[in-house]
């Protein structure tokens, strides 16, 4: 207790197709999703995500093209990958599924309840690559351009199905 984080909720991932948090509430500022052991199905894949907003009075997954990225892996040699006017944001660039290989990440999100400014998240995480598990520092920097309430997110892989990890959601309130 008295950190700048509260816990909010954990899932755990079990041969998944995503996993959504659809429930955001305006009781926080921000939110953190720490991703813990991450395994995907597939090899050499990314971590995606993609927002929930109201629309017509019911919650429904964005998947538009509103959303931009940016994305570093340092290893032994720095990788980027960026893109614009996309239908999701990256959380990371490529990840191995050796069964000794998993990837884990903090996502936060920065006041979704804003209606002034689009929505912007960060991402800083631990990958193993999918070339002989090369171990790297990845960056990523997310936009959701709208002035939209977001009320949810979810987190996906490129292909195929989240095979394991931990999920879990803390807010952060401010004045």
């Amino acid at each position: 207790g008295g950190g700048q984080w509260e816990f909010i909720s954990e899932t755990t991932a079990a041969d998944s197709a995503q996993i959504d948090f659809t429930t955001l509430s305006t009781d926080f500022k921000d939110f953190c999703f720490s991703i813990q052991n991450l395994h995907p199905q597939n090899d050499d894949v990314r971590v995606y995500a993609r927002i929930f907003r109201y629309t017509g009075g019911s919650q429904a997954i964005y998947d538009s093209s509103a959303y931009h990225y940016a994305v570093v892996v340092h290893d032994n040699q720095v990788d980027t990958d960026n893109g614009t006017g996309q239908d999701h944001m990256r959380i990371s660039r490529p990840i191995g599924n050796v069964s000794t290989e998993a990837s884990s990440f903090e996502v936060i999100f920065y006041n979704p309840h804003d209606t002034t400014h689009h929505k912007i998240m960060k991402s800083h995480g631990v990958v193993q690559g999918s070339d002989t598990g090369r171990t790297g520092v990845c960056n990523a920097a997310g936009k959701f351009a709208s002035t939209d309430v977001v009320t949810g997110v979810r987190f996906y892989m490129e292909s195929g199905n989240i095979q394991t990890g931990k999920f879990a959601m803390y807010g952060r309130k401010r004045t």
